[in-house]
């Protein structure tokens, strides 16, 4: 039977646990730090923008900063990558096969979309023996994909459920139809998937579920897009805004109608398209406020700062300046920035992404699995040919080892194993 372990001081029993407690550990102990003025965050600071799939493609597509800082963490660690194994013939094999079906836009869709949505998911497709991957369809708002899962486990899936939206209108004859009346129809129609018939990538997960990391920086990019489109109605209004007065000191004496001041006033609008002016007398034209802009270039730099920072870039990589490129250098080649180690886990899971693909390739051809794989830090002889037989790697200027190319910043040979392939990670 249990016991709880005892010590004794000053007679007074202290035990190091409690045999019948219950604890709730789905809800933090912190209730003697609260007082009924204690909010709850997600009351008083909600989400501006509602973290759909949609909004976050909207957000990288409407965001310049968002889009250049995810294309080029992408582009830089998927550039480079080359067919490397055992079995001459499977690597001959795989690079032909690789190269049809394009497998380095399928990388970057697959990084590109986990980055954006947290998912990307792919129909294996196998037709006359050749492997085909179609991505499952999206439908505007959200993945109309359902994941089920085991009731024993609860944890292996065990099928996909999928909704998609489809043309009810034939293609057939399309040549001979006119262009307006190509038109289509759509209906809802649900398909049902196998396991081993999807190709599903999670390369984030946050308490269990699948997130990007778009998803950091949505609220921040909405609002870098409010201030940026409002800066030229600010300066339009800061330099633009006039008030006409009129002198009632002459009251008396002098007599504005108000078919004048109307007059006036239609003068006024839009005056910086006009030339000369003639006002009145006992009507004089002064500025509102002053000529000096609000500084919302600083409030721009703030958001721009905090977008950085969620998406794992040092903000010197996209800066001109000569001192903050060399800062920028330091912190892409250096193997304890953040930047360098996030590049290293995105290859580890797209390596992992990528053997899945080339085992099935050579399951088909009746070849020996994992006997070729992608090595994205080649090794190169002499003439310049990959090899993993010659130790000499390619290098910076700086002499730090580079992932594709030279200068390319990127160091992931320490996690490396001895022949140039990959140390085994989880995906």
């Amino acid at each position: 039977m249990w016991k709880p372990i005892e010590r004794v001081i000053n007679s007074v029993r202290l035990d190091n646990a409690e045999a019948s407690a219950i604890y709730e550990i789905g809800v933090d102990d912190i209730q003697s730090n609260t007082d009924d003025k204690s909010v709850d965050w997600g009351d008083k600071l909600p989400d501006m923008v509602i973290p759909s799939i949609k909004n976050l493609r909207l957000c990288v597509e409407k965001t310049p900063i968002v889009n250049g800082i995810i294309e080029d963490l992408v582009i830089k660690s998927i550039s480079g990558w080359v067919v490397d194994g055992t079995n001459d013939e499977a690597i001959a094999y795989i690079e032909e096969e690789l190269r049809r079906l394009d497998m380095m836009n399928i990388l970057h869709e697959t990084a590109r979309n986990n980055i954006i949505d947290g998912a990307m998911y792919y129909n294996k497709v196998v037709q006359d023996g050749k492997l085909y991957l179609r991505e499952l369809a999206f439908d505007g708002d959200n993945y109309k994909i359902k994941e089920f899962y085991d009731d024993l486990t609860g944890s292996e899936v065990i099928g996909y459920k999928q909704i998609v939206k489809k043309n009810k209108n034939t293609n057939k004859g399309w040549q001979t139809k006119e262009f307006r009346d190509c038109t289509e129809e759509q209906e809802e129609v649900e398909y049902n998937f196998l396991p081993e018939e999807v190709l599903a990538t999670h390369f984030f997960t946050r308490h269990g579920k699948h997130k990007g990391m778009v998803e950091n920086v949505l609220d921040e990019a909405y609002m870098l897009n409010l201030l940026e489109r409002m800066m030229p109605q600010v300066t339009f209004k800061q330099t633009n805004t006039m008030i006409l007065k009129k002198d009632n000191s002459q009251e008396g004496f002098l007599h504005i109608a108000k078919r004048a001041i109307i007059k006036a006033v239609n003068a006024l609008t839009n005056y910086h398209k006009k030339g000369v002016i003639y006002m009145p007398d006992g009507l004089t034209v002064e500025m509102v406020g002053d000529t000096n802009l609000p500084k919302i270039q600083s409030y721009i730099e703030k958001y721009e700062k905090t977008i950085f920072m969620g998406l794992s870039t040092p903000p010197s990589v996209f800066d001109g300046s000569s001192s903050n490129r060399s800062t920028a250098v330091v912190q892409l080649d250096s193997g304890k920035s953040g930047r360098v180690l996030f590049q290293q886990f995105l290859q580890n899971k797209l390596f992992n992404f990528a053997q899945i693909i080339i085992n099935w390739l050579l399951e088909l051809k009746g070849l020996e699995k994992d006997c070729v794989w992608i090595n994205f830090n080649p090794m190169v002889d002499d003439d310049g040919d990959n090899t993993t037989q010659n130790k000499q790697q390619i290098k910076t200027e700086n002499g730090t080892i580079s992932t594709s190319k030279p200068g390319d910043g990127l160091n992931i040979n320490n996690i490396n194993n001895g022949e140039g392939r990959f140390a085994e990670v989880s995906s």
